[in-house]
Protein backbone atom coordinates (compact mmCIF):
# COMPACT_ATOMS: atom_id res chain seq x y z
CA UNK A 1 0.00 0.00 0.00
CA UNK A 2 2.83 2.41 0.87
CA UNK A 3 4.36 1.88 -2.61
CA UNK A 4 0.97 2.51 -4.24
CA UNK A 5 0.62 5.80 -2.36
CA UNK A 6 4.14 6.82 -3.33
CA UNK A 7 3.50 6.04 -7.03
CA UNK A 8 0.18 7.91 -6.95
CA UNK A 9 1.71 10.94 -5.24
CA UNK A 10 4.65 10.94 -7.65
CA UNK A 11 2.37 10.92 -10.68
CA UNK A 12 -0.25 13.24 -9.27
CA UNK A 13 1.82 15.28 -6.84
CA UNK A 14 1.76 18.53 -8.78
CA UNK A 15 -1.97 18.31 -9.43
CA UNK A 16 -2.67 17.37 -5.81
CA UNK A 17 -0.48 20.19 -4.55
CA UNK A 18 -2.16 22.68 -6.90
CA UNK A 19 -5.61 21.52 -5.78
CA UNK A 20 -4.63 21.72 -2.10
CA UNK A 21 -3.25 25.23 -2.64
CA UNK A 22 -6.41 26.30 -4.47
CA UNK A 23 -8.58 25.16 -1.55
CA UNK A 24 -6.26 26.87 0.93
CA UNK A 25 -6.58 30.17 -0.92
CA UNK A 26 -10.37 30.24 -1.18
CA UNK A 27 -11.14 29.04 2.33
CA UNK A 28 -12.71 31.70 4.56
CA UNK A 29 -10.51 33.29 7.19
CA UNK A 30 -10.45 31.41 10.47
CA UNK A 31 -9.31 34.41 12.50
CA UNK A 32 -10.47 38.00 12.62
CA UNK A 33 -7.80 40.51 11.55
CA UNK A 34 -6.04 42.37 14.34
CA UNK A 35 -5.61 45.35 11.99
CA UNK A 36 -6.54 46.40 8.45
CA UNK A 37 -4.59 48.83 6.27
CA UNK A 38 -6.05 50.24 3.05
CA UNK A 39 -3.53 50.09 0.20
CA UNK A 40 -5.71 51.55 -2.52
CA UNK A 41 -9.32 51.77 -3.62
CA UNK A 42 -10.84 48.34 -2.99
CA UNK A 43 -7.52 46.83 -1.83
CA UNK A 44 -6.54 46.21 1.78
CA UNK A 45 -4.11 44.17 3.80
CA UNK A 46 -5.39 42.34 6.88
CA UNK A 47 -2.93 41.55 9.66
CA UNK A 48 -4.04 38.16 10.98
CA UNK A 49 -1.25 37.30 13.38
CA UNK A 50 2.10 38.55 14.61
CA UNK A 51 3.52 35.78 16.77
CA UNK A 52 6.79 35.02 18.50
CA UNK A 53 7.41 31.50 17.15
CA UNK A 54 10.50 31.02 19.28
CA UNK A 55 12.99 33.38 20.96
CA UNK A 56 14.68 34.11 17.61
CA UNK A 57 11.78 34.21 15.11
CA UNK A 58 8.59 36.26 14.75
CA UNK A 59 5.99 35.18 12.20
CA UNK A 60 3.59 37.51 10.40
CA UNK A 61 0.44 36.13 8.78
CA UNK A 62 -1.53 38.53 6.61
CA UNK A 63 -4.09 38.56 3.80
CA UNK A 64 -4.37 40.74 0.72
CA UNK A 65 -8.03 41.52 0.01
CA UNK A 66 -9.14 42.55 -3.46
CA UNK A 67 -12.63 44.05 -3.59
CA UNK A 68 -12.13 45.33 -7.14
CA UNK A 69 -13.39 43.93 -10.46
CA UNK A 70 -9.90 43.01 -11.69
CA UNK A 71 -7.13 40.73 -10.48
CA UNK A 72 -4.26 42.51 -8.72
CA UNK A 73 -0.55 41.85 -8.46
CA UNK A 74 0.96 42.38 -4.98
CA UNK A 75 3.84 44.19 -6.70
CA UNK A 76 1.47 46.98 -7.71
CA UNK A 77 1.24 47.82 -3.99
CA UNK A 78 4.91 47.45 -3.12
CA UNK A 79 4.39 44.05 -1.51
CA UNK A 80 6.46 41.97 -3.91
CA UNK A 81 10.20 41.77 -4.46
CA UNK A 82 11.05 39.49 -7.37
CA UNK A 83 8.65 36.58 -6.79
CA UNK A 84 8.14 36.79 -3.04
CA UNK A 85 6.46 38.85 -0.33
CA UNK A 86 9.60 40.16 1.38
CA UNK A 87 9.04 43.93 1.31
CA UNK A 88 7.06 44.31 4.56
CA UNK A 89 9.31 45.54 7.38
CA UNK A 90 8.86 45.34 11.14
CA UNK A 91 9.94 48.39 13.18
CA UNK A 92 10.86 48.42 16.85
CA UNK A 93 10.45 52.16 17.39
CA UNK A 94 11.36 52.03 21.07
CA UNK A 95 14.78 50.47 20.43
CA UNK A 96 15.19 51.99 16.93
CA UNK A 97 15.59 48.63 15.17
CA UNK A 98 14.32 47.41 11.82
CA UNK A 99 13.57 43.77 10.93
CA UNK A 100 13.41 42.51 7.36
CA UNK A 101 12.17 39.14 6.17
CA UNK A 102 14.65 36.38 6.93
CA UNK A 103 16.24 34.18 4.31
CA UNK A 104 17.37 30.61 4.05
CA UNK A 105 20.03 30.39 1.40
CA UNK A 106 18.77 32.16 -1.67
CA UNK A 107 15.08 32.08 -0.67
CA UNK A 108 13.17 34.36 1.62
CA UNK A 109 11.35 32.88 4.57
CA UNK A 110 8.04 34.05 3.17
CA UNK A 111 5.22 33.28 0.78
CA UNK A 112 5.59 33.52 -2.95
CA UNK A 113 3.74 36.45 -4.46
CA UNK A 114 0.63 35.38 -6.35
CA UNK A 115 -2.06 37.34 -8.10
CA UNK A 116 -5.21 38.01 -6.09
CA UNK A 117 -8.34 37.43 -8.18
CA UNK A 118 -11.13 39.98 -8.49
CA UNK A 119 -13.24 39.85 -5.35
CA UNK A 120 -10.67 37.50 -3.80
CA UNK A 121 -8.53 37.19 -0.72
CA UNK A 122 -5.14 35.46 -0.44
CA UNK A 123 -3.26 34.74 2.78
CA UNK A 124 0.53 35.12 3.00
CA UNK A 125 3.22 34.67 5.65
CA UNK A 126 6.71 35.94 6.46
CA UNK A 127 9.28 35.16 9.17
CA UNK A 128 11.56 37.76 10.74
CA UNK A 129 14.32 37.85 13.32
CA UNK A 130 12.66 38.42 16.69
CA UNK A 131 12.98 41.65 18.63
CA UNK A 132 14.22 41.53 22.22
CA UNK A 133 12.02 39.44 24.55
CA UNK A 134 10.75 42.54 26.38
CA UNK A 135 9.32 44.01 23.14
CA UNK A 136 5.57 43.23 23.16
CA UNK A 137 4.44 45.34 20.17
CA UNK A 138 5.94 46.56 16.95
CA UNK A 139 5.07 48.67 13.89
CA UNK A 140 4.51 47.10 10.48
CA UNK A 141 5.74 49.19 7.53
CA UNK A 142 4.42 48.96 3.96
CA UNK A 143 5.83 50.59 0.83
CA UNK A 144 2.66 52.43 -0.20
CA UNK A 145 0.82 53.07 3.07
CA UNK A 146 1.58 54.45 6.52
CA UNK A 147 2.86 51.97 9.11
CA UNK A 148 0.50 50.19 11.47
CA UNK A 149 1.70 51.08 14.97
CA UNK A 150 1.50 49.13 18.22
CA UNK A 151 0.81 45.74 16.67
CA UNK A 152 0.87 43.21 19.54
CA UNK A 153 3.28 40.28 19.35
CA UNK A 154 1.54 37.19 20.70
CA UNK A 155 3.44 34.38 22.40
Amino acid sequence: MKDAIHVWSSRHGAATLALACAFAWVMPALAQPIAVQTLGEGVAIEILELKRINPKIVGLTFALVNDTDEAIDPGDFGLRYSNDMSTIILLDLENLKQYTVGSGGARCLCSNAVEVPAGGRVEFWAHYGAPDPDVSSIAIQFAVAPPLYDMPISE
